[in-house]
């Protein structure tokens, strides 16, 4: 159980930060290389925590995301990086009309950050 709730919570990261960077699915694929074929599945497996993720390709999502393995993992939750991602976060937000799931995944993004349920501002 505490596997698969790490794997959402990494999955979480990388769909916010995918969409904080504008990239679909077979766009982040294609930049870790995965084949066309399985590209956009396996992405979506991965973002729902429904796979595990080799370490080669976790650095290769974590680089196509400008990121560290660490960030993604939830290992440096304290440090400059993940304070400069939330913030890229905030602007994100505020500079786009996202749609209520892009908001809903951005809103867990920033839960997992911050270690605690957040509320929405309307």
């Amino acid at each position: 159980m505490k596997d698969e709730n790490w794997l959402r919570q990494i999955g979480a990261r990388i769909r916010q930060l995918r969409i904080m960077n504008g990239m679909t699915q077979m766009e982040l694929a294609t930049r870790c290389g995965y084949s066309a074929n399985s590209s956009n599945s396996t992405i979506n497996k991965i973002e729902n925590g429904h796979s595990d993720i080799p370490i080669s390709k976790l650095r290769d999502i974590a680089d196509a995301l400008d990121v560290s393995i660490s960030y993604l993992t939830g290992e440096d939750d304290g440090s400059e990086e993940s304070n400069q991602i939330a913030e890229r976060n905030a602007m994100y937000i505020m500079q786009k009309k996202l749609s209520k799931r892009e908001q809903d995944d951005l809103m867990r993004g920033l839960e997992i950050h911050f270690g605690q349920k957040l509320q929405k501002v309307n």
